[in-house]
């Protein structure tokens, strides 16, 4: 089965709000990929330091850009981005939300 692109004219990893949050993040690991879930890392600085979100990981945001360890890569942690699975609206984290991906049912929560 062919996966279908309901929305061609927009490329995975752009950023199709008006009003989205967007903030400047560091990699700190390699291959960060654009159109990903990233987690914080270390944000008590600014810019805090991402990578890729593995299965359990809280969600901080979705790479707007592909970056290495080192990298200032754009994170939108609020709006809507092209996925491959399709079009998610992300938001910021809150301390005690449920926040996370599955990579087993292959479905994520978002708020």
């Amino acid at each position: 089965m062919v996966a279908e692109d309901l929305v061609p004219e927009v490329e995975i990893g752009e950023c199709t709000s008006p009003n989205a949050s967007i903030i400047t993040c560091r990699c700190d690991e390699d291959n960060v990929r654009k159109g990903r879930f990233v987690t914080v890392t270390a944000g008590e600085n600014f810019p805090p330091l991402v990578h890729e979100a593995d299965s359990g990981e809280r969600i901080f945001g979705v790479a707007l850009k592909t970056g290495n360890n080192g990298d200032y890569i754009p994170v939108c942690i609020f709006g809507i981005v092209k996925m491959y699975a399709g079009i998610y609206r992300v938001s910021s984290l809150v301390e005690g939300s449920q926040n996370y991906v599955s990579s087993a049912s292959s479905r994520c929560m978002l708020e």
